[in-house]
Order: structure tokens, then C-alpha cells, then sequence
């Protein structure tokens, strides 16, 4: 599933092999989302807010606005942008993960990873309770 669009998206129960969401001037916002593959969400111009992903990968970008996120379980990576504006997880799970801004706070409540790189040029760096683990393959299901 692709959708491309120059204003907001609000997106609710999606499931598919690959899911990418774009706007130009506008905010997404997505409940929970589940694929095979990758969820990519991004953003030039607006906040980007997602309840629930799972997917094999996740990419998150925002140019100028905020990212927030509930719940991330990616069996591969999770990689979360944002040039000028915060970031803010509940609870992230994967092999990998980065979470970066440029101008803005990064801030992670629940963090179980085998490798996480978390940083900020402008900003603070908050990490609730961070877990270092080596999380079973990707035939796994994750949480």
C-alpha cells in the first residue's frame, strides 16, 4: 500500500506486505499497522503519530515536526528521523534501532534492543529503561 498526498493522513487497522505514507504539508496519523515487510511513514511538514507497528523494518522521518510513537516491534530495524522537531517512543523493540534528531529531544520509555543508537544535535536524550538483548530471528513473532 502506497499513499502519497500534499495534505494530512489519518490511517486506522491496516495490515499488508509493505505500507508507505507520505505528505508534503500535513500530519499522518496511524493507528495500528502491521506488514510483512517495511512501514514507512514520513512527513516534510507535520507531526507524525502511530500507535502501533509491526513490520520486519520501520522507517520514520520527519523534516520539520514532531514524531510519536506508541508501541514499535520490528523483527529487523527501527530507524526514527526528525531534522527539527522531537522524537518520543512508549516502547520500541528490535534487533536494531535509531532514533535521531537534529533540532529536538529524543526520548524512549521501553527499549529492547540488541543494538540502539540514540542521539541529538539540539536536544535532550531521555531513555526511560533501556534493555541490551539478543532478540530471537526473524522467524519470530515479536510482543
Amino acid at each position: 500500500i502506497a499513499i502519497f498526498s500534499v495534505s494530512a493522513h489519518e490511517i486506522n487497522q491496516v495490515a499488508a506486505e509493505e505500507i508507505e505514507i507520505s505528505s508534503v504539508s500535513g500530519s499522518v496519523l496511524c493507528g495500528a499497522m502491521s506488514a510483512g515487510d517495511e512501514i514507512e511513514l514520513d512527513t516534510t511538514s507535520g507531526k507524525i503519530s502511530a500507535e502501533q507497528l509491526t513490520a520486519n523494518e520501520i522507517k520514520i522521518s520527519s523534516v520539520s515536526g514532531s514524531v510519536s510513537c506508541g508501541e514499535l516491534n520490528a523483527r529487523d530495524e527501527i530507524d526514527v528521523t526528525s531534522t527539527s522537531g522531537k522524537i518520543m517512543v512508549d516502547s520500541l523493540r528490535a534487533q536494531e534501532a535509531e532514533l535521531n534528531s537534529v533540532s529536538g529531544s529524543v526520548t524512549a520509555a521501553l527499549a529492547e534492543c540488541g543494538k540502539m543508537d540514540v542521539g541529538t544535535t539540539s536536544g535532550a536524550v531521555r531513555l526511560t529503561q533501556t534493555l541490551t538483548v539478543t532478540l530471537p530471528g526473524p522467524a519470530a513473532a515479536p510482543c
